[in-house]
């Protein structure tokens, strides 16, 4: 059984100024936690779509540098109404 660490994420979206949610997945995109206002299954469809945007932007990364600057950081997406980061 994995633990529920939706507490860890309540303290950074409160300290995130316009932040409204987080969630936490794991490395094959397993729910892990979120902060409340989120339902139980939009928690497990982000998770699902962040590990297939994970998984895209490490495959490309090579695209973007040389050798020894191939490694994935982070990838951002941008709507008229918000943004995720995706770290």
């Amino acid at each position: 059984m994995t633990a529920d660490l939706s507490w860890m994420l309540e303290d950074i979206v409160s300290n995130v100024p316009r932040a409204r949610h987080a969630v936490l997945l794991s490395a094959d995109g397993l729910p892990r936690g979120a902060t409340e206002g989120l339902a139980e299954k939009d928690v497990r469809t982000i998770s699902a779509a962040m590990a297939g945007m994970q998984s895209l932007s490490r495959a490309t990364a090579h695209f973007a540098g040389t050798a020894g600057d191939r490694q994935w950081s982070q990838t951002i997406i941008e709507f008229s109404h918000g943004w995720i980061f995706l770290i």
